[in-house]
């Protein structure tokens, strides 16, 4: 699959790499478990309103992946709580 960032979402993934790498790890297993969903571990919750195409998936208990996939891309709209 492909991928696609919002700036945003490259933003939020500075922020992790350069400030905490155990979050770095977390948000890349889920971006495997996107890809292999028979094998996810996590559970995604679709939004609503004029989000009801993306999902949410929880990175920790403060911040969650907000993500959709289109054809073979996951296109990731944030990887921070705002």
């Amino acid at each position: 699959m492909n991928l696609r960032c919002s700036s945003a979402a490259l933003e939020d993934y500075q922020y992790w790499k350069e400030y905490d790498r155990r979050t770095m790890r977390r948000i890349h297993s889920i971006l495997k478990d996107i890809e292999h969903p028979h094998t996810a571990r996590g559970t995604s919750i679709k939004l609503s309103g004029s989000l009801g195409s993306w999902y949410s998936r929880r990175i920790d208990r403060t911040h969650c992946m907000v993500y959709r996939i289109c054809d073979e891309t996951i296109e990731i709209l944030q990887l921070r709580r705002r």
